[in-house]
């Protein structure tokens, strides 16, 4: 979801966290993209050890 181009998702961020709805999230069978992670990383991406 860079600037500029039209994304298919609907963002609503608060203080505890992004709610993403629209496009391909409304099927539970599909997977967020690398897109989703804003203020985290995935758990398959994150360190081991606390940083």
């Amino acid at each position: 979801m860079k600037r500029g181009t039209k994304s298919p998702y609907s963002m609503d961020a608060n203080l505890l966290h992004i709610s993403y709805e629209g496009g391909p999230l409304e099927d539970p069978w599909n997977e967020p993209t690398s897109e989703m992670w804003r203020w985290s990383v995935s758990p398959e991406l994150a360190p081991d050890e606390a940083t």
